[in-house]
């Protein structure tokens, strides 16, 4: 083993460099101790001495090498410090027991062996310091927890010292098998309950830490026991100098030490947390089936054996004993159980509370739900917090948690006695009160505020835009009859209408008080009803495509167009994309509907030869078609699949997907980049405007928003603002596209600022492919308010 030449100081760095010295002296030890037995002298005056002074000194080059090592190193050394003092102790008591054996043969027991007994307790301490993998799993909040191991190494430790002392203790003080309570009576009770417990402690944590380091110190501590329980029943007997019991002292401490010293407790946990669940549940069901097989099996063999024993009323030790192990296994038992009705707390407490707030979870509040009294008034609120995305995207993870710990802070304090918050999942959290629509609607701009103030808690928030929609609903009462238009008699039914009333919020603006009503129930079921037929129809293939004409301002001619998903429904009619397209993104429907409409595109395209008219067709992506692995692949393999090269495709996304520039959709981008396929922002002056990523990711094309446009007239602002995207643009050498040009004077404005691009219903809405074709082929014309063909964009 390597050992360090040179350490701190404060590490006591003289003896450090000498710290091999003495682990190679250990074999030395070892010969000695077996030269007593291999010469003959088991029986001389010599035995004695020399085999305690060679275990003595074994233990005194062991155990200092522990001391230096963790001298100074901190709480986490604190158990090699105690066994560091418990292996010197006991060599310093051997070498005691050496010199008084000088003098002639000791009587049983002298200073020494009371010396070396002040080592059990060390070794003991020790062993429970040890930071062991199983306890570092998780954290013990039980109390009971932190004495399992003590109580379990003692109920070996008594049971298996009855049974050595049937075995191997009876009978041996007295000739008419009467035992008395001689001071070597009970000083060999006492080492053989200290030897024992010291062994099963350290078997017990080998075996839960199943690290090879803490199994070669149990092997070290059992050749100490072995060889103190023959060394001691030697001396009582009478008999010459067990020098096998020597051999194995010389070889416990040495052992001891090595897997001491190698012994590291972060890399075990480590080790375990890459085995997954399995292995964390395995060590601790063999504790549980060694400690208590083990320690009955001993326990119910000790019994036995006092029973049958001819000396049963002549054996007061065997029976202490007995009495002893009951009340450690009773103590034992007491323990497991309150552990397990512990554990059964700590379960309830996970299964309904939410780990980050505190507050009940979805599970408890829909158990509440279902207690109602139908008689009584009951009001659900559901709060969201707009904004949050935003909180996470730019501030972080931790800085989102801490706005949710603190909004569950604000709205626990605002609301009135006995009434639940609860955090429903997400950003949303539910709050049920006993009192009508009315008083919960003024309860609900209590909630908004507390949302406001739950912002300006946390640094950083207060920069964003965060608030809160909040939808209500009735869940029991006088006014809600069961089967009614706007309630079911189902009380968990308020979820869901709760939250249809939250989204009628967030649709009209978000930082508002709704409440479920006639109209939010047609709304919801209008969106049920929506994302029914839509799933219907884009598995029947029934979504189009519709083109709009994007102009080249200074040749007044088509140079691309906008694919735009157009779905006309047997039972709903025309449905407006601004409708469909919201569904598709909150259901996840969006996904197929984006595959969908890049097949329908390619083969418009490919059967019209768009882009061997010079036309590049935009097709738009949402951030959730970007996050599906391979869908860099999808498109590949859409344009392989109708002939169409990669040049001819632009992909439109929002600017939100670069807030993080490794994200798994910013990768994507990359990819299809990399491929030939032309990357535009949409909606671009908007959104989060962090213009680094213009110059580090494969961006092409800036459409500016048409909220932008709308203003270019009468604010200045807003023609700053697109004069600045312009010359942007032309300096990164980005191709720039104005959208929602709609009249002749916004329409020279932006071409007198020097835009290239436009798209509006000035050059027309969205039409079939032919009629792009058709259009292609004769300069743009003015298209009047209102005529065919105009059509509204998707989102």
């Amino acid at each position: 083993m390597a050992w360090p030449t040179s350490v701190t100081l404060r590490r006591v760095s003289v003896l450090v460099p000498l710290a091999s010295a003495p682990l190679a002296l250990v074999p030395l030890a070892v010969v000695a101790a077996a030269l007593v037995g291999l010469l003959g002298l088991a029986g001389s005056p010599l035995a004695t001495p020399v085999g305690t002074s060679t275990a003595g000194l074994t233990a005194l080059l062991s155990g200092p090498v522990l001391l230096v090592r963790s001298w100074g190193a901190g709480p986490h050394q604190a158990f090699r410090r105690w066994l560091g003092w418990a292996v010197t102790v006991w060599g310093v008591g051997q070498a005691v027991q050496g010199i008084i054996a000088i003098n002639g043969t000791p009587s049983f027991p002298t200073a020494g062996d009371l010396l070396s007994l002040l080592a059990a307790p060390l070794a003991f301490v020790g062993a429970l310091l040890i930071p062991r993998r199983g306890a570092g799993r998780r954290p013990q909040s039980d109390p009971a927890a932190r004495w399992r191991l003590p109580v379990d190494s003692a109920l070996i430790s008594v049971t298996a010292a009855l049974l050595v002392w049937q075995f191997a203790f009876l009978h041996i003080f007295s000739t008419d098998g009467r035992v008395a309570l001689r001071p070597d009576t009970v000083t060999a009770v006492v080492v053989m309950l200290a030897d024992v417990g010291v062994t099963a402690l350290s078997f017990l944590i080998g075996i839960r830490d199943l690290d090879r380091n803490m199994l070669l110190v149990s092997v070290g501590v059992g050749c100490y026991t072995v060889g103190d329980l023959v060394t001691l029943h030697t001396i009582l007997h009478g008999e010459a100098w067990p020098w096998q019991g020597a051999m194995l002292w010389c070889l416990a401490w040495p052992l001891l030490a090595l897997g001491l010293l190698r012994y590291r407790p972060e890399d075990a946990r480590g080790s375990r947390a890459r085995a997954g669940t399995a292995a964390e549940l395995e060590p601790d069901a063999r504790v549980v089936v060694v400690t208590t097989y083990t320690a009955l099996g001993l326990l119910a063999l000790g019994v036995v054996l006092v029973i049958v024993s001819t000396t049963l009323q002549a054996d007061p030790v065997s029976l202490w004993f007995v009495v002893v192990a009951l009340f450690v296994l009773a103590g034992r038992e007491w323990l497991n159980t309150r552990m397990r009705s512990r554990l059964v707390e700590r379960l309830h407490e996970e299964a309904t509370t939410d780990p980050l707030t505190g507050l009940p979870n979805r599970r408890t509040l829909e158990l509440r739900l279902a207690a109602v009294s139908p008689q009584e008034e009951w009001s659900l609120l559901s709060v969201d917090l707009d904004g949050f995305k935003e909180v996470n995207a730019v501030l972080g993870h931790p800085t989102g948690d801490r706005l949710l710990e603190a909004a569950a802070h604000r709205i626990g304090a605002a609301v009135p006695p006995g009434s639940l918050v609860s955090r429903a999942g997400g950003d949303e959290f539910a709050v049920l009160v006993a009192a009508d629509v009315r008083t919960a609607q003024t309860l609900g701009g209590r909630l908004v505020a507390a949302v406001r103030q739950a912002a300006g808690d946390v640094p950083g928030v207060d920069r964003l835009s965060v608030s809160a929609s909040v939808g209500i609903a009735a869940v029991a009462g006088p006014g809600v009859a069961p089967g009614s238009a706007l309630e079911s008699s189902d009380p968990l039914a308020a979820l869901s209408s709760a939250g249809a009333a939250l989204r009628t919020a967030k649709r009209l603006g978000r930082d508002r008080v709704e409440v479920f009503d006639a109209e939010a129930a047609r709304v919801r079921h209008r969106r049920l009803l929506v994302e029914e037929r839509l799933r219907a129809a884009i598995s029947q293939e029934r979504v189009e495509v519709a083109f709009q004409p994007i102009v080249d301002l200074n040749r007044d001619r088509i140079s691309g167009a906008e694919a735009l998903a157009r779905w006309t429904d047997p039972v709903l009619g025309v449905v407006d994309p601004g409708e469909f397209i919201p569904v598709a993104e909150e259901s996840g429907l969006v996904v197929a509907l984006g595959e969908l409409v890049l097949h329908r595109t390619l083969a418009e395209v490919a059967r019209h030869d768009l882009h061997g008219l010079g036309i590049r067709v935009s097709c738009n992506v949402s951030p959730l078609q970007l996050r599906v692995p391979g869908f860099h692949q999808v498109v590949a393999e859409a344009l392989s699949a109708h002939g169409v090269p990669p040049a001819a495709l632009v992909v439109e996304v929002t600017e939100a997907v670069f807030i993080e520039e490794d994200s798994p959709a910013v990768r994507t981008l990359r990819r299809l980049a990399d491929s030939g396929v032309t990357i535009a922002i949409d909606d671009f002056g908007t959104g989060y405007s962090a213009l680094g990523y213009l110059r580090r990711l494969p961006v092409h094309v800036l459409k500016i928003d048409r909220s932008l446009t709308a203003s270019l007239v009468e604010e200045p602002q807003a023609r700053a603002i697109t004069t600045a995207v312009l010359d942007l643009g032309r300096s990164l050498g980005v191709q720039v596209v104005v959208e929602g040009i709609g009249s002749s004077v916004v329409s020279e404005l932006v071409t007198r600022l020097g835009a290239g691009f436009g798209q509006g219903s000035m050059y027309g809405g969205a039409v079939p492919a032919a009629e792009l074709v058709a259009a292609a082929a004769r300069p743009v014309a003015v298209v009047p308010p209102g005529s065919p063909g105009l059509g509204r964009r998707s989102a």
